[in-house]
Order: C-alpha cells, then sequence, then structure tokens
C-alpha cells in the first residue's frame, strides 16, 4: 500500500526514471516532474523532499534500501 502510493505520487512507474539510495534518502529521477504529486509525496515523508531538476531525495521513516528494492520490484526491474 505504502509503496503503491509512492508510485501514484511519483507519476506512476512509467515516471521513474532511476532509484538510488544517497546517505539514508532515497534519491529518484523522474522522467516528468509535473506529473508528481509533491505535496502528497511531502506528507508521507519523515523529513520532507528535496527537488532538484527532476531528481527528487527523499527521506521517510523506513530503510531506504528496503524501499528502493521494493519500488524496483514494482517497476520491473
Amino acid at each position: 500500500e505504502f509503496i503503491n502510493q509512492i508510485v501514484t505520487f511519483l507519476g506512476g512507474k512509467e515516471n521513474i526514471d532511476n532509484i538510488d539510495v544517497v546517505e539514508t534518502k532515497l534519491k529518484i529521477n523522474v522522467v516528468n516532474l509535473k506529473l508528481c504529486q509533491l505535496e502528497n509525496l511531502k506528507n508521507i515523508t519523515e523529513g520532507g523532499i528535496f527537488v532538484t531538476g527532476n531528481v527528487i531525495k527523499i527521506l521517510f521513516k523506513y530503510d531506504s534500501n528496503e524501499l528502493k528494492e521494493e519500488l524496483n520490484h514494482y517497476k520491473g526491474v
């Protein structure tokens, strides 16, 4: 359910280009930032979101490496 929310707020799995972990944050490259629901994403995070270009860095209360694996699995990577 939580992963579904993240993917939806990121504009769908087709909009997610790459997922990485930097320090404790998820670093997600998106194809089109305008498809993202940034306010909704911000509401489900621990420390807010940081956006630079098409890169969104997010701090969740869950383990970022586990979330990365879950999101990649969801994407079919």
